[in-house]
């Protein structure tokens, strides 16, 4: 019997010791962001270990690898038993995976629950706008044709730009001689940039050809921006080739020159750095500015957008961050520029879903005016990206993870339509808050509209001027426009739009105070008289809406005594 028991605590420690290492080794993985390697090892160990951290690594995996589907049930099972202990980014990787996986209104009140809980009403109301922001955007027509380019692998490319007579673009590596060396962060080939024939984009990638062997290395080469004069090109790669010793390298954007038909002198810009990653290079249009992405210090987020002009003698100002018109704490990446707009990628500003390209018009000031959601079907539930245009004849690419695509990331071309070719919806309701007694205007009250069903559909801020509107409605419909503010009674109007018309009402708010007044040193509450049906013991619905008021009186004054009179006939 001893000798049972013995061996059985062996095999028991055996088993423990074994478990211990398997979650070393994933931890090792999962540090060195060998996503791909780390996740059947996790995986194996859930029977055993449900513990935050392996929960946490393990849908960061998930989320890393673009699998939003496994990353939203371990985000939610994270949340579910561990929300008290997690912080704020977990509930957003939460919302950005059920977004991916087509679960708005969910993904909406995974933030919502928790900024409740942590008690930030502003948050959740910023929340709340962001939803019918999104449900606007979705609900705006198709503004574009797109079309998945058949150069398109089942791995990755992206980034693309027309360079005079080719099509030049990132993708995972091609031509590797021998067994090639993946990238274990998804276990991928590594990324080369290619060059293809531009009226041959229908015959597959069998013509791209790697653009230079001195620029493409047994690293990353990714993103890239290039000169007018085709002179000189700006890319992105790894700054140094990992070791086993290392864990995530910083990429760095470096300049080459063509001489004699070669690129040459190839070397990194001097505002790179080893502590931090500068990639996404784009020029403005007259090659004076270049746009870049990086997490540097100063950044107001994960990564942000910066500029730097490009000086005489190949030298550079010091960068300029955007500022938070552009950037926010999450992601924005992937800039160009056009002498019109900033198009960039984020998952800052709000999206569909994963990274959502905008746009940001240029003021006459140089600044850039409220970045834009591009809308479907450039931007989907998965991330969409590396956007270009001509705006000349509204044409470009990006790339995207999207569903029904051939790989991983695909390219798509794309033409904008001209603005007469989208059916335009001039249903909308608009108006103005002012104070019933002095005519002043109301700002930063809160607007919201209702269906016929009392419903609400979409909640706004009155603007400091007291305005306020609600576009995109249905035509010929019944809507209410409910108007509260601290201090007034809360007021509602019935309004129906018109078909394709813009529709004007006024709200006047009266402040709670008014009803009382002062009558032989006796304090009183107006209001209109209070009838009840004939031989009835309830009030009439007319009379209840008086009686809400009341209410609201003895709310806003709590420790207010009321004494009551009433006769009946």
């Amino acid at each position: 019997m001893k000798k049972t028991l013995f061996i059985l605590f062996i095999l028991g420690l055996t088993v423990q010791t074994y478990g211990q290492q398997e979650l070393k080794r994933a931890n090792t993985y999962f540090e060195r962001a060998y996503y791909s390697d780390a996740i059947p090892l996790y995986e194996q160990l859930l029977p055993r270990n449900k513990s935050s951290k392996l929960i946490k690594n393990l849908a960061d995996c998930y989320y890393h690898t673009f699998n939003m589907k496994a990353a939203a049930r371990w985000y939610g099972y994270l949340t579910s038993n561990y929300g008290e202990s997690i912080d704020e980014s977990y509930y957003f990787k939460l919302n950005q995976s059920l977004k991916a996986i087509g679960e708005y209104e969910k993904a909406n009140n995974t933030l919502i629950d928790f900024y409740t809980a942590k008690g930030k009403p502003d948050k959740v109301l910023t929340m709340q706008e962001d939803f019918n922001y999104i449900e606007n955007v979705r609900a705006i027509g198709e503004r574009f044709k797109i079309q998945n380019l058949n150069i398109n692998t089942t791995t990755s490319e992206f980034g693309a730009a027309r360079i005079d007579a080719n099509l030049v673009y990132s993708a995972s590596r091609k031509h590797a001689i021998g067994l090639p060396k993946l990238y274990r962060w998804n276990n991928e080939k590594y990324l080369d940039i290619y060059s293809h024939p531009i009226d041959k984009l229908t015959m597959g990638d069998s013509l791209s050809v790697s653009l230079s062997t001195t620029i493409n290395s047994k690293l990353h080469e990714g993103t890239f921006a290039m000169t007018k004069d085709r002179r000189t090109i700006y890319f992105t790669r790894n700054s140094k080739q990992k070791t086993e010793d290392d864990k995530i390298s910083n990429l760095k954007i470096y300049r080459a020159e063509l001489i004699d038909g070669a690129w040459k002198n190839i070397t990194p810009l001097p505002f790179n750095g080893d502590d931090f990653s500068t990639e996404h290079p784009a020029l403005s249009p007259d090659g004076k500015k270049l746009y870049f992405v990086s997490d540097m210090p100063g950044s107001i987020g994960q990564t942000d957008i910066f500029v730097v002009d490009v000086l005489k003698g190949g030298q550079f100002s010091e960068p300029r961050n955007l500022g938070p018109g552009i950037n926010t704490e999450r992601k924005e990446m992937f800039p160009f520029i056009s002498n019109e707009k900033l198009y960039f990628s984020s998952d800052g500003h709000v999206s569909l879903g994963g990274l959502d390209i905008f746009e940001a018009a240029i003021d006459d000031e140089g600044g850039f005016l409220e970045a834009k959601n591009l809308g479907q079907p450039i931007n989907s539930k998965k991330d969409d990206f590396s956007y270009i245009i001509n705006e000349e004849n509204q044409k470009g690419f990006f790339a995207s993870n999207r569903m029904g695509g051939k790989g991983d990331d695909d390219l798509y071309s794309f033409k904008r339509l001209k603005i007469e070719e989208v059916p335009e919806n001039l249903n909308a309701i608009a108006g103005v808050i002012t104070e019933l007694v002095t005519g002043d205007v109301m700002p930063k009250t809160l607007v919201t509209l209702l269906d016929e069903n009392n419903i609400k559909l979409k909640e706004m801020v009155a603007n400091e001027d007291g305005s306020f509107l609600f576009e995109d409605l249905e035509g010929n419909t019944k809507y209410t426009i409910k108007v509260t503010a601290n201090d007034y009674f809360e007021e509602t109007v019935a309004v129906s739009t018109e078909e394709n018309q813009m529709v004007n009402t006024e709200v006047s708010m009266r402040r709670l105070k008014e009803m009382i007044a002062v009558e032989d040193g006796i304090r009183k509450l107006k209001t209109e008289m209070i009838y009840f049906d004939f031989d009835k013991s309830y009030i009439k619905s007319e009379s209840a809406k008086e009686l809400d008021k009341l209410v609201q009186v003895m709310t806003e004054y709590p420790k207010m005594v009321i004494k009551i009179e009433s006769h009946t006939d």
